[in-house]
């Protein structure tokens, strides 16, 4: 059996996106799978504006992919409802080394069936020009 996720993106303008991720598990976890994929979104990278969370039974890892891999944030579970945001800021920028722009998602310490995470990520679109 594996775990259940699935992605749902809630708005995919010109400017912003927001995407869904959700996971109901089986004590299978995930390890660096690909969430956003910048070739699905039309852009060349995103800044993420804010995270809305809640996780139980494991921690979540947000990565940028690159060469290697860039941590964005642990987000720990059992704390309940959370968020994050860097709105103030313009946005937490890509800073991985040869990054394509993906955002990856890794579970740690899944244990069981019922561990489940959902994130919504609000982003903001960038173009290279």
């Amino acid at each position: 059996m594996a775990d259940t996720v699935s992605t749902q993106v809630l708005n995919d303008g010109e400017r912003n996106l927001v995407v869904k991720l959700t996971s109901i598990g089986d004590g299978t976890g995930e390890s660096a799978v690909t969430k956003i994929n910048m070739i699905n979104h039309d852009c060349d990278r995103v800044s993420i504006l804010e995270l809305e969370y809640e996780i139980k039974g494991q921690d979540v890892q947000l990565l940028w992919e690159g060469t290697p891999n860039k941590m964005i944030a642990v987000l720990s579970g059992d704390t309940g409802a959370n968020e994050l945001c860097w709105k103030k800021v313009g946005g937490l920028v890509n800073d991985a080394n040869n990054s394509n722009g993906n955002i990856l998602l890794t579970t740690v310490g899944a244990s069981g069936a019922g561990d489940f995470y959902t994130i919504t990520m609000h982003l903001k679109k960038k173009y290279d020009a």
